[in-house]
């Protein structure tokens, strides 16, 4: 079991919304792969995106160690069109958390 700190990011999505990690992870859950997504792949994605959708900036998410490594690996393999420190910190923090 992994708890995910939702830390603040300067990154705006939304003018005026506060947005956190759970926003990142949420966009790398959302990546769609070359070839498109299993739906048994979907499944076990929306039930992790379930988890990140109400969070507030300070609150922690649980995710079982299966759903920490797909998220890990998602976020790995996310192409990001822009460079960001929140992004780079927000890889570092997995990083941190998977050992």
């Amino acid at each position: 079991m992994k708890k995910l700190e939702n830390k603040e990011i300067e990154l705006e999505f939304v003018k005026d919304v506060k947005a956190g990690f759970a926003d990142l992870a949420i966009i790398c859950i959302n990546q769609i792969p070359e070839g498109g997504v299993l739906p048994s792949e979907m499944s076990k994605r929306l039930k992790v995106l379930g988890k990140f959708n109400t969070v507030k900036i300070g609150d922690k998410i649980e995710l079982e160690d299966a759903e920490f490594d797909m998220l890990k690996k998602l976020a790995d393999n996310t192409g990001w069109k822009l460079i960001h420190k929140d992004i780079a910190a927000f890889n570092e923090y997995l990083e941190k958390l998977k050992s």
